[in-house]
């Protein structure tokens, strides 16, 4: 997951006039551009899907690592926040079809999504794996 910058060090650099503050690193943009993705998604309702769907597509300059950014909080949100499930199963349709680059898979936003999926579904299973060996050893010791 990005770093995201903390305000208060962005006010501290902001006054001081002695630290040349007009170029940042692409690490740092790409941190605000993260922040920026957040802010909308956690802005999301029925009542403004269509803006904020308009500006995730249309206002940010994606790279695969900002896509994958975008597919990583797209999936913790959509399965912790399953009050608006309904709202991130559209967002999701619609960038399913503006990331479909067939030959580069780090820009298909779909191959992105089920790749997240499989990580999470095996990590959950090995979980449960683990976990029936434990009951199954403590039930053979007693």
């Amino acid at each position: 997951m990005a770093m995201l910058d903390f305000p208060h060090k962005k006010r501290l650099v902001r006054f001081n006039k002695d630290v040349k503050t007009s170029t940042k690193s692409d690490f740092e943009k790409f941190n605000e551009t993260v922040g920026e993705i957040r802010i909308l998604l956690n802005k999301l309702s029925s009542s403004n899907f269509e803006l904020i769907l308009k500006k995730l597509l249309h206002d940010f300059d994606y790279t695969p690592s900002l896509l994958y950014e975008l597919t990583k909080i797209i999936f913790v949100k959509s399965t912790t926040e399953t009050h608006y499930l309904e709202y991130y199963v559209k967002l999701c349709i619609d960038l399913f079809k503006r990331f479909n680059d067939a030959d580069n898979p780090e820009m298909n936003f779909r191959k992105l999504l089920l790749t997240r999926c499989e990580k999470q579904f095996n990590k959950m299973l090995e979980q449960e794996q683990s976990d029936r060996k434990e009951r199954h050893l403590s039930i053979e010791q007693v």
